[in-house]
């Protein structure tokens, strides 16, 4: 008795997911439409977050020219970037005046999860470190 209830419940619950995927609500809808790509930016030299950094992600089909994707943040005090994308490829920019650029290619972003990247950005004119021979002259 007790397995004919729960192979009836097993029944119920594949019927609805295949009424919901035929009925046009993806699965991807279920848990997620998008995907995200977090992280922190530093400074290379001192450790220290990097406020007010453009990051963008950008994905373009080359083949359809009107298949453009993008989203965009600036980190906040803590250095911290969230984005939200929809499933595919992409190509991270991270840039700041006084700082060189960092490019991400081909990053793969798939819905519901969210990956971290946590970067760290050179400073154009970083301190330089004194060698042992800079101390002897």
């Amino acid at each position: 008795m007790k397995k004919t209830k729960h192979l009836k419940g097993v029944i119920i619950v594949i019927l609805s997911v295949v009424f919901l995927v035929f009925t046009g609500c993806a699965v991807a809808s279920i848990f997620g439409e998008w995907g995200h790509v977090r992280g922190i930016v530093t400074d290379s030299v001192t450790g220290e977050p990097i406020d007010g950094v453009y990051v963008g992600a950008y994905s373009y089909d080359y083949y359809d020219y009107y298949d453009w994707s993008e989203d965009y943040d600036y980190t906040d005090d803590g250095g911290y970037y969230y984005l939200t994308l929809d499933s595919g490829d992409y190509d991270i920019y991270y840039e700041k005046d006084g700082y060189q650029d960092v490019h991400l290619y081909d990053i793969n972003v798939i819905a519901p999860f969210t990956q971290s990247r946590d970067i760290e950005m050179e400073p154009y004119n970083p301190t330089p470190t004194p060698t042992l021979m800079d101390k002897l002259y």
